[in-house]
């Protein structure tokens, strides 16, 4: 078991109870509109970071974070995706320049120039860098262009698992995988006052 969960509350909400296995694919289901305070405080919870006594981690869990850009200061930016990467992991420059070319990504190029889903990719590979087990939001990406980001985490997840936060303003696609077999639904609902 890489976590067990009785159930915990993060403010308002209470996220029903839940475990993960190896190879697992977890989505919990949140409420819209996004909250980015609850969203890190279930990261932190979820990662071992913020101990809850409801919830057992027996491996680390890392968030994938999109590199974003804040405020005009991205914009004169130099921080190239080879820069990026290996500033955050612990890859090689030639791992680096292979991993960028399998996803037809110029080295040279700025992050902040990126779209979401190509920052996406920057922020698996350092995320994967860290534990084969990870947390991801599919809020903002470009559901056109997932096959790569698919591919991806599909290489990794029979060595780890994947936590997928999925807002209900997402909920006109399907989730990013389809296999049943591997989803286990964790409902969150708004308590009342």
């Amino acid at each position: 078991m890489i976590l067990d969960s009785k159930g915990f509350r993060i403010g308002n909400y209470f996220f029903e109870p839940f475990s993960v296995k190896n190879g697992d694919y977890i989505v919990i289901n949140m409420p819209s509109p996004l909250d980015f305070d609850i969203e890190k405080s279930l990261h932190e919870i979820l990662n071992g970071q913020n101990s809850k006594s409801e919830v057992l981690t027996n491996e680390v869990f890392v968030p994938v974070v999109i590199p974003v850009q804040k405020s005009r200061i991205g914009l004169f930016s130099k921080l190239t995706a080879l820069d990026y990467l290996l500033k955050e992991t612990d890859y090689s420059s030639d791992e680096v320049r292979i991993k960028l070319e399998s996803y037809d990504l110029d080295p040279r190029i700025n992050i902040y120039k990126l779209g979401a889903n190509e920052r996406m990719l920057l922020a698996l590979e350092k995320s994967y860098n860290q534990s084969k087990n990870i947390i991801l939001t599919t809020a903002g990406l470009d559901y056109n262009g997932l096959n790569q980001i698919k591919e991806r985490i599909r290489k990794e997840l029979a060595k780890g698992s994947l936590i997928e936060i999925n807002y209900e303003s997402s909920r006109g696609r399907e989730f990013l995988f389809e296999e049943p077999s591997k989803v286990v639904e964790v409902k969150s609902h708004e308590l009342s006052t």
